[in-house]
């Protein structure tokens, strides 16, 4: 039997993503239903259980594979894309709702329920999963760096997750399009970045005994500069951003939210991220975030130009850190698409 190749899981994460982000689909965690998962615990016809042996994240599964996939984990622990599933159980997640409204950025910026505050093509409200939705929780798996540049080709599965409760978070749409979100998603996947910033920035500040200055290349909903703000080794941080509605959201609608600490340390500048990190001299800052794109593949071409940038200044300058948003997926997508 031929087994599931990586193109083949990544168009089949493309898929479950798609019908995860069309339809919403919500775990069915009734008493009846989870009875019916224990009872084919207890017969030994539970693919998956040594995977995942929360019951609730059982069932949610086997609903969510049986009305979108037409499939079962039993045909699917039998056919060629079992790894595939074996994976998507191990990853899939049952949330607290507080494992993100705690959060201080979403603590800080929030909205009366149903509110709209417009802004030019923007609107900003806050959205919301129900209890018991799917959603994304980070970035695919097999995009890790490691993984992205070694010969082996591991399969790449979506990270679904839910929570009982529900939640909310603030999210802009353009012209009805969700544009950007403070969603678990986006939160995880400015989770290594923000460590591997903050890890720089105090280590330097240590040894030289001075504030940080840091670049950050897109504005976005604020959320990276927001949480390096709170760094006291950070004594400011300048944004570029060239979306005069992006920009004027942000100062006359997220701004007022955040502490006077993180208002005082961000300034916000308008232009073309490219041409202002093409102007930068070394010493100008000690480290650079990016994030203009919107996924791997719109972000190839900007994230090598920026990389270009990156060695010009390091060549000069070697105390200037540099990270990426979604890196290892970009990494990866250059390599299958252009090759090392």
């Amino acid at each position: 039997m031929l087994l599931m190749t990586r193109t083949e899981s990544i168009e089949l994460t493309a898929k479950i993503q798609e019908i995860v982000g069309v339809f919403a689909p919500a775990a069915d965690l009734s008493p009846e239903t989870l009875l019916k998962i224990e009872s084919a615990k207890r017969q030994g016809r539970l693919p998956f259980w040594n995977e995942n042996p929360d019951m609730k994240v059982q069932s949610a599964l086997e609903g969510f594979l049986r009305q979108f996939l037409m499939t079962t984990s039993e045909i699917a622990a039998a056919g060629p894309a079992a790894d595939f599933y074996r994976e998507l159980y191990r990853q899939t997640k049952l949330f607290l709702a507080k494992d993100f409204t705690k959060d201080a950025y979403l603590r800080a910026v929030r909205l009366p329920e149903g509110e709209i505050i417009r802004e030019g093509d923007f609107r900003l409200t806050m959205a919301k999963y129900r209890p018991g939705e799917f959603f994304a929780y980070n970035m695919p798996s097999g995009y890790q760096a490691e993984q992205a540049v070694a010969t082996a080709e591991p399969l790449v599965v979506p990270r679904l997750g839910f929570t009982e409760e529900g939640f909310s978070f603030p999210a802009v749409y353009q012209d009805g399009i969700p544009w950007m979100s403070a969603c678990p998603s986006e939160m995880n996947s400015l989770r290594e970045p923000l460590e591997h910033c903050r890890t720089f920035v105090r280590s330097k500040a240590q040894r030289t005994g001075k504030k940080q200055k840091v670049l950050v290349l897109g504005l976005g909903l604020a959320y990276f500069p927001f949480h390096i703000a709170e760094e006291e080794d950070v004594g400011r941080l300048d944004v570029v951003e060239i979306s005069r509605a992006g920009i004027d959201l942000y100062e006359h609608r997220l701004k007022p939210c955040f502490p006077p600490k993180q208002q005082e340390k961000i300034h916000i500048i308008e232009g073309d991220a490219f041409e202002i990190l093409s102007k930068v001299q070394p010493g100008d800052y000690d480290y650079c975030f990016a994030d203009t794109w919107e996924s791997q593949f719109d972000g190839a071409k900007d994230y090598l130009r920026i990389k270009r940038q990156e060695e010009r200044l390091k060549n000069e300058n070697l105390e200037m850190g540099f990270s990426y948003w979604i890196e290892p997926e970009i990494k990866a997508y250059l390599k299958e698409t252009f090759g090392d």
